[in-house]
């Protein structure tokens, strides 16, 4: 009896691990964000914002379509583009703010793409048993529900590290 009771704990409990949770801003919404103090803290920020446009159009691949528009006299960077993660794309934008010997770089503005349907990154990806809830009174096959589930699953533990990837590689080539 005990350990039917263990196994029925971990297989209730087996959704709640399978979520993943997303940075965000004050505000709720999906956000990655670094602010970074270079080795060379007394670098201009002229200079701290050329080297963060090269990069960008290194760093993001014309496949990718990439859109990088730079406001000079601000010293801040916009870049829009596309992840793509296996075989669905996540729009964002990329926001950097270049200061003298620091910058902040923020992502945020993430939106799935699959086959030309569009649905806004949420800070938690759903479970199966929030799939079950939304459908109401539907019933839906419960395997197809938890495949679904366990695919949105991987798809914000890869935005996550790709997310991360990107802040790092630029942290990477402004220290570099």
């Amino acid at each position: 009896m005990t350990r039917l009771l263990i196994v029925l704990f971990f297989i209730a409990a087996y959704p709640a691990l399978a979520q993943v949770q997303l940075p965000t801003d004050a505000n709720g919404q999906v956000q990655f964000q670094e602010l970074v103090r270079l080795t060379d803290k007394t670098r201009p920020s002229k200079q701290v914002f050329s080297q963060s446009q090269a990069w960008a159009e290194r760093y993001f691949k014309p496949a990718n379509e990439p859109e990088v528009q730079p406001d000079l006299a601000n010293g801040v960077l916009f870049v829009r583009g596309v992840y793509p993660i296996g075989e669905q794309f996540v729009r964002f934008t990329m926001l950097i703010e270049a200061k003298m010997g620091r910058y902040r770089a923020t992502i945020t503005d993430l939106i799935a793409e699959n086959n030309g349907l569009l649905a806004p990154i949420q800070p938690n990806n759903a479970t199966a048993d929030d799939m079950q809830r939304a459908g109401g009174t539907q019933i839906a096959n419960p395997a197809v529900v938890e495949t679904v589930a366990n695919q949105q699953a991987e798809l914000y533990k890869a935005l996550d590290a790709v997310c991360r990837d990107t802040l790092n590689n630029l942290k990477t080539a402004l220290n570099g």
